[in-house]
């Protein structure tokens, strides 16, 4: 199963953003110069500098850059949003399901986030690429170099945010951690395998199955 299980952060969460995002951050093709001097501070105003095509969020004052995923990782992600949107239409639902290049703008645009992907309830078209509401379930992917602020400081953050329901999807073992939050504390955390059909906690009546991504 995964071995995404150990979610206390050893620091706090910006000195866990400083190791993590030092890790990540520190060449000049991934973030400006100016950007990489200012981690700890940045806002919304820096972060709207950079790239637009530059797949990075802003947490707690640092802008953490992700590379570019595997086909592996976006498989996981169009498989299960081709299984959402095809329940959304069947039950003519108000749930939205968004992935990149969506932000989130949350805690007062403090926050900007992009997860792999986001359910809502949204009942007209989004439109533009920002959304100022919180998401009632989320889910990342797992890869190597997202593992650790996936289970660590996005788990934190998620669960702070006031979001419901946090899956942490491992392609490599083929498992998922599904945490569920209830006013901003962990209410349950259970392990699932991609051999099961995992219910969806939040949204009553729906299952993720991912019989068509195992090896």
């Amino acid at each position: 199963m995964s071995n995404c299980n150990n979610f206390i952060l050893k620091n706090g969460i910006d000195d866990e953003l400083l190791e993590y995002s030092d890790q990540i951050v520190q060449s000049d093709d991934i973030l400006p110069t100016w950007n990489a001097q200012k981690q700890g501070q940045c806002t919304c105003q820096d972060y709207e500098q950079l790239s637009p095509h530059l797949h990075a969020e802003l947490m707690n004052g640092y802008i953490v850059a992700r590379a570019p995923v595997s086909f592996m990782h976006q498989a996981v992600i169009t498989e299960l949003l081709c299984q959402i949107v095809t329940y959304g239409k069947k039950t003519n639902s108000p749930c939205k399901a968004v992935t990149f290049p969506i932000h989130f703008y949350l805690n007062g645009g403090n926050t900007i986030l992009i997860p792999d992907i986001a359910l809502l309830l949204h009942p007209g078209r989004i439109t533009g690429n920002e959304i100022r509401s919180v998401p009632f379930f989320t889910a990342e992917v797992l890869s190597s170099d997202s593992r650790y602020t996936d289970c660590t400081v996005k788990f934190h953050l998620y669960r702070t945010l006031g979001i419901r329901e946090y899956w942490m999807i491992d392609p490599k073992i083929e498992a998922v951690t599904v945490c569920l939050f209830n006013m901003k504390e962990i209410n349950e955390i259970k392990e699932y395998s991609f051999t099961e059909r995992i219910p969806v906690r939040t949204l009553e009546g729906f299952w993720l199955d991912f019989k068509n991504l195992r090896r």
